[in-house]
């Protein structure tokens, strides 16, 4: 048992230094930080239950961006934790300050309007925009833009956006039809690797598996695009219910 005592100590220390690193840049920024540091079996459990005790509404988790050996779409933790977590999360893979960010480029995956917390993370990224004074270029994928252009509409959010398909970059599904088959985000793709610069923010606005919008592609599209794109990105997961409910806070009892 001492070993492990030892380890977990370790790991502590480590902790509160990278913490101690968190509290300087955020009191710079003019951010409080409440600090906590907790032991347990299961990070992403930990990580759940401190949202909920905490009545947290967004959980920020950072990404190496590089393939997990496992059969994982972002790793073993972040993966449990998309699973465990009813709150709005965001993954972020940043490579750079936001601030020399001149435009947002958003993907927004087919049937995504359908999402309950579809508003919710739409505000979220109208927040980031206005901090870092970015536009927003919305690319649908998978149908047109009418109904994403009525959601943004009725949000009233006073970011400047556009919204396009991948053929509007002059990028075609291979198929010739509507993006949709694996050929057209193969199209999505070859947008990203050939158009997107560096001082350009990608935004995935990816709903949960099992969630409205949800498909297939959005397993291993994350990794691709860490790997195809050279700035900062994020992959905002919408929330999936109002908050906690009664099961989920038992289930880690």
């Amino acid at each position: 048992e001492r070993p492990f005592l030892l380890e977990t100590e370790a790991k502590v220390e480590d902790t509160e230094e990278l913490l101690d690193d968190a509290q300087y840049y955020s009191s710079g920024a003019g951010v409080r930080v409440d600090r906590q540091t907790r032991v347990g079996e299961s990070t992403a459990h930990e990580i759940a239950r401190a949202a909920i005790e905490n009545r947290i509404s967004t959980i920020v988790l950072g990404w190496d961006g590089a393939r997990s050996r496992r059969q994982s779409m972002l790793g073993n933790i972040i993966d449990d934790t998309l699973r465990h977590t009813t709150q709005l999360v965001v993954v972020a893979h940043i490579r750079e300050g936001l601030a020399a960010t001149e435009e947002i480029v958003l993907i927004l995956p087919r049937n995504s309007v359908y999402n309950r917390g579809f508003d919710d993370a739409l505000d979220d990224v109208n927040i980031l925009a206005k901090n870092i004074g970015a536009s927003v270029r919305g690319i649908v994928v998978g149908e047109e833009t009418d109904r994403f252009e009525s959601k943004f509409k009725r949000a009233g959010h006073d970011m400047s956006y556009t919204l396009e398909r991948p053929r509007d970059w002059g990028v075609e599904p291979a198929t010739g039809g509507l993006f949709g088959s694996p050929d057209d985000w193969d199209a999505l793709l070859e947008l990203l690797r050939d158009e997107v610069e560096p001082t350009q923010l990608v935004i995935l606005l990816s709903p949960r598996e099992n969630t409205p919008g949800w498909h297939s592609q959005l397993r291993t599209l994350p990794k691709s695009i860490s790997t195809l794109t050279d700035g900062n990105f994020l992959i905002v997961y919408p929330p999936t219910s109002d908050g906690p409910n009664i099961h989920q806070i038992l289930s880690y009892e």
